[in-house]
C-alpha cells in the first residue's frame, strides 16, 4: 500500500560490511582450471556472487582462506563439512 500524503521517512541502513580480501601473493592463475572451475562452480556466484563479491545471501569468498587451501576447500564444498 503506497499513500502519497503520508511522510515517512525510510529506516535507517544498517551498517555495510566490505570484507577485506585475502591476497596471496603466491597465488598464480591457471587459465585452464580457470575454465574448468567455470564449468564446475559457476553455479555457485548465483549465492556467493559474481567475481566472489557476495549480496548477502552467502559468505564473500575474498575474505575466506577456504580457496586457498585445497583439503580445506574439498571439505567444505565437496563433502559439506566445515
Amino acid at each position: 500500500l503506497f499513500l502519497w500524503k503520508v511522510k515517512v521517512g525510510l529506516p535507517p541502513c544498517r551498517h555495510l560490511i566490505f570484507p577485506t580480501p585475502i591476497i596471496d601473493k603466491a597465488f598464480k592463475v591457471d587459465a585452464g582450471l580457470v575454465a574448468m572451475g567455470e564449468k564446475e562452480y559457476g553455479p555457485c556466484r548465483g549465492c556467493h556472487g559474481g567475481n566472489v563479491v557476495s549480496m548477502g545471501m552467502a559468505p564473500d569468498l575474498r575474505a575466506s582462506a577456504v580457496p586457498l587451501n585445497l583439503d580445506l576447500f574439498r571439505q567444505v564444498v565437496k563433502k559439506d563439512q566445515v
